[in-house]
């Protein structure tokens, strides 16, 4: 299969081996696909043909890495749309949080604005009281005024 073939020149192809057989460059540790990766395992024969079969991490990497990329990959994402999710609740309730202080403020302001009036309105009454004291005694005494005047 990759007997006979030539390593096709490419600007990847490792300098000086253009042309060369792809047995020898996998024998030599490169790869026949990208040219410049060293193999992390250069070889095993395959029974009579003597081929190599290649292994080169990067245009062939472990199918169990490349589950575990994706798995990660995956991870990742969910991480960042959970973390996106938190921070999008957190938000909310900060401002929650601050429209319901607001309310507090306004609350315990007309607490004490109607604290305030009430006051103002028992003070108010306290001086009508006085006030319809003060006449019913004027009163009595323009009344015993006048039934003084009348013995005199």
């Amino acid at each position: 299969m990759l007997q006979g073939t030539l390593f096709q020149e490419t600007p990847l192809t490792p300098a000086g081996y253009q042309g060369k057989d792809r047995v020898e460059l996998v024998k030599l540790g490169f790869c026949p696909n990208c040219g410049e990766v060293q193999l992390r395992r250069p070889a095993s024969f395959m029974k009579k043909e003597k081929i190599y079969h290649v292994v080169c991490p990067l245009c062939h990497p472990p199918a169990g890495q490349l589950r575990q990329a994706e798995k990660q990959a995956e991870r990742d994402l969910i991480a960042k749309q959970k973390a996106r999710e938190l921070e999008a609740e957190r938000e909310e309730l900060r401002r929650q949080k601050a429209a319901f202080e607001e309310q507090q403020k306004v609350r315990e302001q007309q607490m004490k604005a109607n604290a305030a009036k009430e006051i103002a309105e028992q003070k108010a009454r306290e001086l009508e009281v006085e006030r319809e004291k003060a006449r019913k005694l004027e009163a009595e005494r323009e009344e015993l005024r006048r039934q003084k005047a009348t013995f005199e």
